[in-house]
């Protein structure tokens, strides 16, 4: 464990001296790879954790991370499809699913300073920034296993990245990143006039975020191409939540166990706890005025986002227009 954080805070500060490292080791494809899809702050860590275990799996950690990453910054914090850079990115992206390239980013996970990350073990695909790439990347991929898409509350998802990431008056999306999160957006202009009658930085903030995900909010939820797991269920009842994929990823259910329950030797949680996990499902609610609230609802139906409202934490199950 200590070790683990050393190599994290190394791999971090002086990746220029090590990642020149990983170009010398030989690498061969993985073709046992499983995908998680979300976007930064849907719970993806402690599902990654999960299946980590479950698998016996190595980690490939955030490739398209805007500095860190492993494919260019020009593509920028959110990358989506143009016609200028459709090839270069699917030759990218099959390198990355393939699991042939990595550096001291991606293997931030692993216990070794350079991973062997050898082809005969389960590689996992954490992504986050990339859900303005789907659904058209599922269209010129096919992979041996069903990838997962992590879905979580908009709200909760934009106030969790707000405070991580952004500043009270500088923003996350709107102003620091604005030309590139915003202004160079295609989706933009159809949305400007909307986002500029909004009344502060939170909330155009948060449209921001709506313009950039709207599609994968209602996306269908049993689907032939990935296998949805909302963050709500993987918190109250994770083994639950987790049944298809156990199934279908052949997980080990026992060692997820001991991960999830490290104290116990059997599932059986208490309804103490688990008010606990309802209360933190909902916690994101106490961080918005009623004022806010009202406005977030109006930007989600102005982005026709219907598996969520600003009333339920929880996500609407049935079929969303």
């Amino acid at each position: 464990m200590i070790f683990n954080q050393i190599k994290r805070k190394l791999s971090y500060k002086y990746y220029f001296l090590i990642d020149p490292l990983f170009k010398i080791v030989p690498r061969k494809e993985n073709k046992n790879t499983f995908i998680i899809f979300s976007e930064a702050r849907s719970g993806t860590t402690w599902l990654a954790e999960l299946l980590k275990v479950g698998l016996d799996a190595s980690i490939l950690w955030e490739p398209l991370h805007p500095q860190r990453g492993l494919i260019s910054s020009k593509y920028g914090r959110r990358p989506y499809w143009t016609e200028n850079n459709r090839n270069n990115l699917i030759y990218r992206l099959t390198k990355i699913f393939s699991g042939i390239g990595i550096n001291s980013w991606t293997s931030r996970m692993e216990s070794n300073l350079i991973p062997s990350y050898t082809a005969s073990k389960p590689l996992l695909i954490k992504f986050t920034r990339v859900n303005r790439l789907l659904p058209e990347l599922l269209k010129y991929f096919q992979f041996r296993h069903k990838p997962i898409l992590l879905v979580r509350h908009p709200a909760a998802v934009f106030l969790s990245q707000f405070k991580t990431f952004g500043h009270p008056t500088k923003g996350f999306y709107w102003s620091v990143n604005k030309k590139e999160e915003v202004f160079d957006d295609p989706r933009y202009p159809e949305h400007k006039d909307f986002i500029d009658s909004l009344e502060n930085l939170i909330q155009k903030e948060f449209a921001v975020y709506c313009m950039n995900n709207f599609h994968i909010y209602n996306t269908e939820i049993n689907s032939d191409k990935y296998y949805i797991i909302f963050y709500e269920d993987l918190l109250l009842n994770p083994i639950n939540a987790l049944k298809y994929i156990t199934e279908n990823w052949n997980l080990n259910t026992e060692r997820i166990e001991r991960k999830i329950y490290p104290q116990k030797t059997k599932f059986d949680e208490t309804n103490n706890q688990h008010l606990d996990k309802e209360k933190q499902v909902s916690k994101w609610k106490n961080h918005l005025s009623e004022v806010d609230r009202i406005k977030f609802q109006t930007i989600l139906d102005h982005f026709q986002i219907n598996r969520y409202n600003m009333k339920d934490s929880l996500p609407v199950k049935g079929k969303v227009a």
